[in-house]
């Protein structure tokens, strides 16, 4: 047999050996032969020699990737992170201090980048009829994700450079409040947490998160907030007070933790109103007696 063929034989028994992992050429391994021993001269005899050198640590770094990439996600998504969700408005968050230690601990080389725009490298794009957006970068072992997020308010409406209004069947006139720099930066934090759940932590709190929220909101203030009647009676009650009125009103809305009156619950109203009747009655006996 040839020395080529033997050179083609030998080869062939590595790609065999190893698949796609195998990156020793025909050129390289006639040196590597050379330097092992002087006495070998024969190719065919050092068969063994190139079977037994070849190992899975000179696989491809794209295969290793992709294969440390089932590994990353897997490990990440089995981390139990109910103990640090926050809820918000029906909503959960994972704090992003916890995500991010959680994922450096388990993958140290973990990077992450935030994407910035124009010549003032501002880290967010903005469009005047949608919105604020942030993107994220997160790369670890060599697999990279991206993520977006809108900067939105407390109720989750976008917010835009300067304040406007949105109804609801239940609300009129709810203000959302111009973006800062404050609320972009918080953004971009959740940004990086969602970026990680790519990765796969925490990924089943996502679960649910495109159904309609509309919906569920109006049916949340169908069912706890009281009606207009209600209302206008309670508005009617503290009326009765003349001067001392709007601060009666104050520490209603301080005592149930609302903005206003219409956020109240039907039972905190008709519990309002009960009490001012009851104040007015005991002071109109105290002043007739």
């Amino acid at each position: 047999m040839s020395d080529k063929n033997i050179l083609d034989e030998t080869v062939n028994e590595i790609n065999k050996k190893q698949g796609k992992n195998a990156i020793k050429k025909a050129s390289e391994i006639t040196p590597e032969i050379d330097k092992a021993s002087k006495d070998i001269t024969s190719l065919e005899s050092n068969n063994n020699y190139c079977l037994n050198n070849v190992s899975s640590s000179n696989s491809l770094p794209e295969n290793k990737e992709l294969s440390r990439g089932e590994n990353v996600f897997k490990e990440l998504y089995e981390v139990n992170v109910n103990e640090h969700i926050e809820k918000k408005n029906n909503l959960s968050y994972l704090s992003w201090t916890y995500a991010w230690a959680e994922a450096k601990k388990r993958f140290p080389t973990l990077t992450y980048k935030i994407h910035l725009f124009g010549e003032n490298q501002l880290p967010y794009v903005y469009d005047e009829n949608t919105g604020y957006m942030v993107f994220t970068e997160i790369t670890i072992d060599g697999l990279t994700h991206s993520m977006w997020l809108p900067v939105m308010d407390s109720s989750n409406k976008a917010m835009k450079n300067k304040p406007y209004t949105y109804d609801t069947r239940y609300k009129k006139g709810i203000v959302v409040e111009p973006a800062t720099m404050f609320d972009i930066n918080k953004t971009i934090m959740r940004c990086l947490v969602k970026n990680l759940a790519m990765f796969g932590l925490g990924l089943y709190i996502y679960s649910g998160e495109d159904l309609p929220e509309v919906q569920e909101e109006i049916k949340e203030e169908k069912k706890n907030t009281a009606d207009d009647k209600t209302i206008n009676l309670l508005v009617s009650e503290i009326k009765k007070y003349n001067g001392q009125a709007e601060k009666i009103k104050q520490g209603i809305l301080t005592k149930y933790k609302v903005k206003e009156l219409f956020e109240l619950t039907e039972s905190q109203a008709n519990q309002a109103i009960n009490k001012l009747k009851n104040f007015k009655k005991k002071e109109e006996k105290e002043n007739a007696e």
